[in-house]
């Protein structure tokens, strides 16, 4: 999964809803995203290279 991000300033997670949001540097929202259920929201691993985010998501052992 891969969003550009240009000008965001952080990313939030609402793990019970298994959803995060980009936000962006002068407060709006970038946007946002829903992960399937199977993805542990708690243990995501985030990278922004040439402003790309790219979300790696881990996966619960027992689906």
């Amino acid at each position: 999964m891969q969003l550009n991000v240009r000008g965001y300033e952080g990313i939030w997670l609402e793990p019970l809803l298994n959803r995060f949001t980009i936000n962006a540097s002068n407060g709006g929202e970038l946007g946002n995203c829903v992960l399937p259920d199977y993805v542990d929201t708690q243990n995501l691993e985030f990278s922004v290279v040439d402003d790309i985010l790219t979300v790696v998501g881990y996966y619960r052992m027992n689906q």
